[in-house]
């Protein structure tokens, strides 16, 4: 084992250690009783299976991983979900190295851009709560390490199952990864693969029909072809909810929109209008429990996905008569998305325990600080009190500027017939990802929008070092 991999896995457990031991940072499984995308531990303990399959509210492999540990584990699960997730940072750690080393980036530059990462609170944080932001951050820097090493061994099948299988476990494990997306990778490293496009074609095919599966699955049993039910309702939070109540009832009274407008969106299926609660087509609690056993609500109510299609055409119509309004949420979106990903409410415990360090990296690195309490506004920690001062916009003009150069220099490598086809499609999908989770993730939804950024941050990272590399690379060499 080269000296490199010895001092990242010795830096890696270090900054673990330090977290645990000096900040006393634990691992939080809260989330387990009473977020809204987990299915009641109850139900995934006695019934799992019928209870996935009746899930319309989310993709169905992250709450297959919680029945499957709750199942196993028992009373020790959150000593096993804490064993679990140390194993996913391990390998997005080590992953990100690895894939920094297929872009061609000096060892040394990628070692120290990794350990950066790994010494950041957000990578451990995130690393110590029972969320899938983790677990997909390691998943898309191992898509990518495996989309390099299928375009580089010219497409063996082995390496085009796995890549392909990777991408739809992705899509299978969050909504906001649609099949847009895995079309779009998947056809990203077909292309330099296109003289071996029939062999491509059948190592795929399994992997995305799965996906289709799940799609057909919720439009025939919940009318909504997708594997989420809430865009609708996630989109009212950007378009409706913002318009003055006075205005929105104004336009319902003019029938222009309907009542479900008047309804704080994610509210409980009590505070909507009984025209909108269809009756679940199945008894299973998942489906017809309006609070989970742990008192909870719960969203995968049989109702929702009829609340979120008469949202989403509230929503339309309000986009084209007020885009205004969308489109300054849309802005407030941006803004939560550039902060630091670990200024998360559900993150402040263990980060108040890290203290000044957590405050450091955030006004330092990033460049947030909070602003001084002013009038009758007292002093806080909520997010919404950080703002940018002019240093953090260094680390995003770098983010920015390293995705645009992998673009280009993604799409002029596969042009080139003497171009590098596995750093080509490398690039491109790497970049290709966290625009897509950018522009995505900012259009449908407002609300910890930093915390969905931390899935692509590790590539961020990535891209930077790149970039980096590449600059002293042409600097050394007087070009």
């Amino acid at each position: 084992m080269r000296f490199e991999w010895i001092a990242l896995i010795a830096g890696y457990v270090l900054s673990r250690v330090l977290a645990a031991w000096m900040f006393g940072v634990r691992f939080d499984d809260n989330p387990l009783v009473w977020f809204w995308q987990y299915i009641d531990p109850q139900w995934l303990r006695e019934d799992a299976l019928r209870s996935v399959f009746y899930l319309h509210s989310q993709p169905p492999l992250w709450n297959l991983f919680l029945a499957g540990v709750t199942q196993t584990c028992g009373d020790a699960s959150r000593a096993c979900f804490a064993t679990a997730f140390s194993g996913f940072g391990l390998v997005l750690h080590l992953g990100l190295f690895a894939l920094m080393l297929r872009l061609r980036v000096d060892r040394r530059i990628a070692l120290a851009t990794v350990l950066v990462f790994a010494f950041t609170p957000a990578s451990i944080l995130y690393e110590h709560w029972l969320f899938y932001s983790l677990p997909l951050a390691a998943l898309l820097v191992s898509t990518a390490l495996v989309a390099a090493r299928t375009v580089a061994r010219k497409g063996r099948p082995g390496d085009l199952i796995l890549f392909a299988s990777l991408a739809s476990v992705v899509v299978l494990t969050r909504s906001l990864f649609h099949l847009a997306w895995l079309v779009a990778v998947l056809a990203i490293v077909a292309w330099p693969l296109r003289a071996h496009w029939r062999r491509v074609v059948a190592c795929s095919c399994l992997p995305f029909m799965l996906c289709v599966a799940l799609y057909a699955k919720n439009a025939a049993l919940f009318g909504h072809f997708a594997s989420s039910s809430w865009m609708g309702i996630s989109l009212a939070r950007l378009a409706i909810e913002p318009l003055p109540l006075a205005e929105r009832r104004s336009l319902v009274a003019s029938g222009r929109i309907g009542a479900v407008s008047l309804v704080k969106p994610f509210s409980p299926v009590g505070a909507y209008p009984p025209g909108l609660l269809e009756g679940a087509r199945t008894d299973h609690p998942v489906l017809t429990e309006r609070r989970k056993t742990t008192t909870a609500v719960n969203f995968n109510h049989g109702a929702y996905p009829a609340i979120a299609r008469a949202y989403l055409r509230d929503a339309r119509t309000l986009i084209r008569e007020r885009p205004d309004v969308y489109f300054k949420s849309v802005g407030e979106a941006w803004s939560q998305f550039l902060m630091d990903p670990s200024l998360v409410l559900f993150l402040e415990t263990n980060r108040d325990r890290m203290g000044a360090y957590a405050g450091l990296w955030t006004a330092g690195f990033y460049g947030f600080v909070l602003d001084p309490p002013s009038g009758d506004r007292p002093a806080t920690r909520h997010a919404d009190d950080y703002r940018m001062r002019p240093w953090g916009w260094g680390f995003v003009l770098l983010a920015i500027g390293s995705v645009v150069v992998a673009l280009l220099r993604g799409m002029r490598e596969l042009r080139d017939a003497s171009g590098d086809a596995a750093l080509g499609a490398t690039l491109l999908f790497v970049a290709f990802t966290i625009v897509y989770v950018a522009v995505v993730g900012n259009a449908l939804e407002l609300g910890e929008n930093n915390r969905f950024r931390f899935m692509i941050e590790p590539l961020i990272f990535a891209l930077i070092g790149w970039l980096v590399d590449g600059f002293l690379v042409r600097a050394g060499s007087g070009r």
